[in-house]
């Protein structure tokens, strides 16, 4: 089975919707006054299909989660040097899927609590991880980390039970 990734030149692809979609900032939306970040806010359209279908392949291929009603909205993170976000539970979603869109930064580890699980730094990388457990985005030291995230709540996902 091939991995399922976004190429380098869809991530630079990616990162340049930042020109066309409304751009929000971070006290919109977070709750707190030290962190400073933008996210553009992806709808799916024909000029985007592409990029919510890749997540939702990784995601029936890569977990046991399968969605009741497709994605529909994925934000385009981006925080710079100086920012992180503090160990959190994501209170709306259950599960989120996103992607490494740059790697040309430091610090801007995504940790994942219980079992601790540091994601990879490869751009072009999709993941997944349960937002209803802790998890944090450690400080951004030099550069600027872009990143795509969607939040699942519980209800628009299934939960697939094999047994043996």
């Amino acid at each position: 089975m091939n991995e399922i990734k976004f190429t380098i030149e869809e991530c630079e692809k990616i990162i340049s919707l930042s020109n066309i979609f409304e751009k929000h900032y971070s006290s919109e939306w977070w709750q707190s006054n030290e962190t400073i970040y933008f996210a553009w806010h992806i709808t799916r359209d024909e000029d985007t299909e592409w990029i919510f279908e890749r997540l939702t392949n990784y995601l029936e291929s890569s977990t046991k989660i399968r969605l009741i009603e497709p994605l529909s909205l994925i934000h385009l993170q981006n925080v710079q040097s100086g920012n992180k976000f503090e160990p959190h539970v994501d209170k709306r979603s259950e599960f989120n899927i996103g992607a490494c869109l740059n790697d040309d930064y430091e610090g801007g580890e995504l940790i994942c609590y219980n079992p601790k699980i540091v994601m990879p730094k490869i751009k072009g990388s999709i993941y997944s991880f349960y937002g209803s457990k802790l998890h944090e985005v450690k400080e951004v030291t030099m550069g600027e980390r872009w990143s795509l995230i969607s939040f699942i709540s519980k209800s628009s996902i299934k939960r697939e039970i094999n047994i043996i």
